[in-house]
């Protein structure tokens, strides 16, 4: 079977310079947006219980098919995460987003639309939420049928 990725999207919603850039760009207009954007951008959608670093340390216990590990994130980093770790490697928005006028963007389907712009990602690849966590060991045949 062909190498295998996995992708995660992260944010640290607690960092000061991220809501800053946020609050710039995130203003309801209307009664029915402002009802909308509360939801869309409540504290707890960002709010960080390191998750990723639980998902992270699932992978490795119970996905040993996996290559590479990129985390895209608005030029943040888990202030836990080893960054010389060979195997992962952080993505910047910047990185997968063609046009820079885009940015900063808050919208999960935008970021997600833009996870094939990763440098040197797999054409296989696997994209998890940061609270995702295996249980029980995993094969790539359990993602993918092996057609090649």
């Amino acid at each position: 079977m062909a190498m295998v990725d996995v992708v995660y999207t992260w944010v640290d919603g607690s960092d000061p310079e991220w809501l800053r850039k946020k609050n710039a760009v995130t203003t309801p207009v209307g009664p029915s947006a402002a009802e909308e954007s509360i939801s869309a951008s409540s504290e707890s959608r960002f709010f960080s219980r390191d998750e990723l670093k639980y998902s992270l340390r699932s992978l490795e216990r119970f996905a040993p098919f996996v290559a590479n590990i990129y985390i895209v994130t608005d030029q943040q980093t888990p202030v836990w995460l080893d960054t010389s770790h060979p195997s992962i490697h952080l993505i910047s928005h910047r990185d997968i987003f063609v046009d820079p006028d885009h940015l900063p963007t808050f919208n999960s389907h935008a970021i997600e639309a833009h996870l094939h712009n990763i440098p040197d990602l797999s054409e296989r690849f696997v994209y998890l939420n940061d609270d995702f966590f295996f249980r029980a060991p995993t094969t790539a045949a359990d993602f993918f049928d092996d057609h090649d």
